[in-house]
């Protein structure tokens, strides 16, 4: 199996109060052979630690408080990309599967394309029933182009899915912060 190193990539896992989830993505993520930032912000009323210990790969841990409103979930991710150093960052909730082969075209892609900001490859919704994955639908065919004009960015990503791109951190904290001045 491939090893996909990802020295300048960090893995942001967004946790909520689905302990099932946590384990399974803990499971998926020991199978893969990989060297990545990975960065946990935990927003569960219960803190996840205990689950997480199991990685066997190392992570930074943070605990938030519970996520009780989108604005919570906000400034957990606001919060979280203010200690996240590496030029790369993706998310990752806990029922979330990263193809890591795509996620290292991705890196490359963004390492040799400047002008981009982010990048996104194809997502796949599922359902987990019985033991079984149910493939349910497939998501962000098209890639988003850094356009200088804002409505043509906008249209391009006309379901506003940034959450699956690979992003320069850099970038997506100016973002954040404007928005976090705007929701204060």
């Amino acid at each position: 199996m491939q090893k996909f190193f990802f020295l300048k990539t960090t893995l942001l896992i967004t946790v909520k109060d689905q302990n099932f989830f946590s384990k399974k993505l803990i499971n998926y993520l020991n199978t893969q052979n990989i060297k990545i930032n990975i960065f946990i912000a935990d927003g569960s009323k219960k803190k996840q630690i205990k689950i997480f210990r199991k990685l066997k790969y190392n992570f930074k841990y943070f605990y938030f408080g519970p996520d009780k409103s989108l604005d919570d979930y906000f400034k957990k991710i606001y919060y979280s990309l203010n200690k996240i150093k590496t030029d790369f960052v993706i998310f990752c909730d806990q029922d979330d599967y990263i193809n890591f082969k795509v996620l290292k075209q991705k890196e490359l892609f963004l390492f040799k394309k400047n002008k981009y900001s982010c990048v996104q490859g194809k997502i796949y919704d599922f359902n987990y029933e019985n033991n079984k994955i149910i493939l349910l639908d497939e998501h962000n065919p098209n890639s988003i182009t850094d356009h200088k004009n804002k409505f043509f960015r906008l249209l391009k990503n006309f379901k506003f899915r940034s959450y699956y791109c690979l992003h320069r951190t850099k970038i997506l904290k100016n973002s954040f912060f404007i928005l976090h001045k705007y929701l204060r």
